[in-house]
């Protein structure tokens, strides 16, 4: 057993002795690590990385029926779904009618149904097609919604033919539904903002027809199916109608199916002329103060915009972006470095013959006063030096990409479409609008700044307590007017 183990051990030794002459194995030969970055010539040139505004084909078709009735379709064939505004190109400021009247005639055509149908049947139709309805008035336009597959456009289209030809306006129908919508106005707000809004916006227009009145309860109690029903007239003819559709049809099925369904529509009065909105672009300064006694402050400063078909609505549009945006340097001035606020925004609101831009902060009342001085600084800087330029670049780009969110949808077309109809603006104003964008210049900015936010063109509405109202009148925008919270 030893001398086998020692055997053993003697040739392992052997082996681990280094080999000469021809045994000797050759050596790995060397190699260089690898090339991460690859070499080629073309990669010294970095590409463009600037932002690349989005672009987008329309095809409109556009035709008429015999009464008057236009129709306007999108064909987008990649799913079978369809989308419907039938559009009146009349509304609130088109009309000399009670706010109450307009507020119930959406509450009527959305939930009373049609003269062949109660508002249960209606709404058991369009569930068992699977289909979306609502109702939506605005201020220069209202239409009748649906979302639909589209091998069911013409039993939809017959559903809402029945609500815009034939509402259910009648008694004991209207008094339920009057009655019901009054009860919805005794519910306390959930925020201050909503029931300021119709005040502010009464000081911002009420010489014009882009004036608002707040809604009144007795007022709405005391409505009658006539007042309610002669508006309906007015608005709803098939020469103010527009039915437009976007989605997986046709012109030959659209057209086949608006006749059936809409073919025998005739004018009840008119039609009549949109009035002209005749505002000031720039409108004497005005303050008010709605009293109430809370530390937690609203502000809203307000002023007179162009019309959107105004060279500079694009540049207002980037404006109210760059102050008010979550990443806006405003932003980061009243919540980060002040700590005075967690949610605040900027918002430009379209019409037809002017636009409102606002911009509302939400204040702790020790600092309110301190914070609205900033966001007046702030507001002065960009009519002195124009934006910063981090803050123009997002805008454009947040802009842009809201745009392209919206026409990524078969909705979102259609509501475009309807508004752009309403607007005047046309249908090629839909595609058209990213060049507009891009073609907005810091100097632009700066410009449009001048002329619609300068200090007496700005209307400051406070919601707070009366120990707000010496330092508002030290702020430079005019007098202060005080009223009590709704």
């Amino acid at each position: 057993m030893k001398k086998w183990l020692l055997l053993t051990a003697a040739v392992m030794l052997t082996a681990c002795e280094p080999q000469t002459g021809g045994s000797l194995a050759a050596a790995p030969p060397h190699r260089a690590p690898p090339q991460l970055i690859p070499d080629e010539p073309f990669r010294a040139d970095r590409p463009e990385s600037s932002f690349v505004a989005p672009s987008m084909s329309l095809a409109w078709q556009a035709a008429q029926l015999d009464n008057g009735l236009r129709i306007v379709l999108l064909e987008r064939h990649d799913l079978p779904i369809v989308s419907i505004r039938l559009s009146m190109n009349r509304g609130r400021f088109d009309v000399d009618a009670p706010p109450e009247a307009f507020s119930m005639l959406t509450h009527a055509m959305a939930h009373g149904g049609a003269d062949s149908r109660g508002p249960e049947a209606l709404d058991t139709a369009y569930r068992s097609l699977g289909s979306w309805y609502w109702v939506s008035f605005s201020r220069d336009w209202c239409s009748l919604d649906a979302k639909l597959a589209s091998r069911d456009l013409e039993p939809v289209l017959d559903l809402l033919s029945a609500t815009a030809l034939h509402p259910n306006l009648a008694s004991p129908t209207f008094e339920r539904l009057r009655d019901d919508w009054a009860a919805g106005m005794s519910k306390p707000p959930t925020s201050a903002p909503p029931p300021m809004m119709h005040d502010i916006l009464t000081l911002l227009g009420a010489d014009s027809a882009h004036g608002f009145t707040s809604l009144s309860k007795k007022r709405m109690q005391e409505l009658t199916t006539s007042e309610v029903t002669a508006l309906y007239e007015k608005i709803f003819q098939p020469e103010q109608a527009t039915l437009v559709v976007v989605g997986d049809a046709t012109m030959d099925s659209v057209k086949a199916a608006a006749s059936r369904s809409l073919g025998g529509w005739r004018r009840r009065s008119g039609p009549f002329g949109r009035p002209a909105i005749v505002g000031p672009l720039i409108s004497p300064s005005h303050a008010l103060l709605v009293q109430r006694n809370e530390q937690h402050v609203d502000t809203i400063l307000l002023a007179r915009g162009p019309a959107p078909s105004s060279e500079d609505a694009p540049a207002l549009r980037v404006l109210a972006h760059c102050l008010g945006d979550p990443w806006s340097s405003l932003h980061e001035a009243l919540r980060e470095e002040n700590g005075a606020n967690y949610s605040m925004g900027a918002e430009l609101m379209v019409m037809r013959d002017g636009s409102t831009i606002r911009i509302g902060v939400p204040l702790e009342a020790p600092k309110a006063m301190r914070m609205l001085e900033v966001t007046l600084a702030a507001i002065d800087a960009i009519r002195t030096s124009g934006p910063r330029m981090d803050d123009f670049e997002r805008a454009r780009a947040l802009i842009l990409a809201q745009w392209r969110s919206g026409v990524s949808t078969n909705d979102g077309l259609a509501t475009g479409a309807a508004q752009a109809i309403a607007m005047g603006t046309g249908l090629d104003s839909i595609a058209e609008y990213p060049a507009r964008i891009m073609a907005v210049t810091p100097d632009d900015v700066r410009r449009a700044a001048n002329r619609y936010l300068a200090r007496e063109s700005l209307r400051l509405v406070v919601g707070g307590p009366a120990a707000m109202l010496p330092p508002m009148r030290n702020l430079g925008l005019g007098p202060v007017e005080t009223m009590s919270s709704p």
